[in-house]
């Protein structure tokens, strides 16, 4: 269905060199159609518009300067639409920002929404975590207020419902799995012949436990080079963010593999979800902590060890039927066991079409729910709730 041109205002965490992050602004935008025109929000506007403006009609402000023209964008706008991601969520530590920073500014900007009587979505987004007290009231506040709430994962839909209990909420998965293969460039490269087994890696220090972390990295370290003692072995960094904060994906790799002595070490910084997919396709098997490569990585059909470091990807983990092969980052890792899992991959020939069939699944849902936001979009007063078959899938 063709909906008529609206403006819409989309928010979420653009313009931070996060290719997971502007995989998902691609994603919503070409599912919702180029007949609209868009009001996004990101911290390197100019990028942002010249990344989009050759097929959307964009207006891109800056997130963390233009204060006034956010309000002026729900002014003229005919819905307010968040774009995924983990929305609603207090802060961790090394971030050096108060917990309930993001919270805050969401709550003002779905109030000032409300009093322009915007209609409010909130679309495959994460929940969680909200620790604190203040966090998970300020939590509630929010979702009052939203018209309608998908949540990407069952930890967030049982969060949300335990924070608002009420039907305008469900659960469907991550909008990635909205693209095909063809999606994201056909890949074509593939793995080494030549009896090479090359991993894919990728390690993000968002954590909130640095004992955990430091251990966790020996750990992988024994893991890799006790591997590559008994196998030709090629390390391939696949970073998902490559600059905009400290301690990027790329400074992490970089300075984790110089720990490999004598282990073959390959260094990338892709900058788009088709770049990625065409590194994960060159590889054997996709060791990752990052959600979206490990949803990249599922959708053209390449074998995964999934390094949970927050909830969202334990999630994902389960979604994808991984969880007794992740190897979350605050935990140990017993000797042996992810070189046992690597072995068991690379020799499973029939893992990497299990995985792409899964997203397939993943898809269809995703596929049905974007259709009810192009509704929604089209007459929000008129579609007031979410289709039946929806709402029984997150029952």
């Amino acid at each position: 269905m063709s909906t008529a041109s609206r403006t819409i205002l989309v928010l979420g965490t653009h313009g931070q060199a996060n290719v997971g992050d502007e995989l998902l602004l691609q994603t919503f935008l070409d599912q919702l159609g180029p007949q609209h025109r868009y009001a996004i929000n990101s911290y390197t506007p100019e990028e942002t518009a010249a990344s989009l403006a050759d097929v959307f009609d964009v207006e891109v402000f800056d997130t963390a300067t233009t204060r006034v023209g956010l309000l002026a964008a729900i002014a003229r706008c005919d819905a307010v639409v968040f774009a995924g991601g983990s929305i609603l969520k207090q802060l961790g530590p090394r971030t050096g920002r108060h917990p309930n920073a993001t919270l805050l500014m969401i709550l003002g900007v779905v109030t000032a929404a409300r009093l322009m009587r915007r209609p409010i979505l909130m679309s495959n987004i994460g929940v969680g975590p909200l620790p604190g007290g203040s966090g998970r009231r300020l939590a509630r506040r929010i979702l009052r207020q939203v018209d309608l709430v998908s949540t990407r994962d069952t930890a967030s839909f049982e969060l949300a419902r335990q924070l608002v209990d009420d039907e305008k909420i469900i659960r469907v998965p991550d909008a990635a799995f909205a693209n095909r293969p063809t999606e994201l460039g056909l890949p074509v490269v593939p793995p080494a012949q030549d009896g090479t087994i090359r991993i894919a890696l990728n390690l993000n220090r968002d954590v909130r436990d640095e004992a955990a972390w430091a251990r966790f990295l020996s750990d992988l370290r024994r893991e890799l080079l006790d591997l590559a003692a008994r196998r030709r072995v090629e390390i391939v960094a696949l970073p998902m963010q490559c600059r905009f904060k400290e301690d990027h994906d790329l400074m992490v790799l970089k300075e984790f593999l110089t720990t490999l002595s004598g282990v073959t070490c390959e260094y990338r910084a892709p900058t788009d979800a088709i770049e990625v997919a065409e590194l994960i396709a060159s590889c054997d098997v996709v060791l990752s902590e990052r959600l979206h490569a490990i949803v990249i990585a599922s959708v053209i059909g390449r074998p995964v060890i999934p390094l949970p470091y927050d909830v969202k990807v334990e999630q994902l983990a389960e979604q994808l039927d991984l969880a007794e092969r992740s190897f979350p980052v605050d935990q140990p890792i017993e000797p042996g066991a992810l070189v046992i899992a690597i072995d068991e991959l690379i020799t499973d020939r029939l893992e990497g079409s299990r995985l792409a069939l899964r997203a397939d699944d993943l898809r269809s849902t995703v596929t049905t729910h974007f259709g009810a936001v192009r509704d929604w979009i089209a007459d929000p007063k008129r579609n007031r709730a979410w289709p039946e078959a929806l709402a029984h899938d997150a029952a």
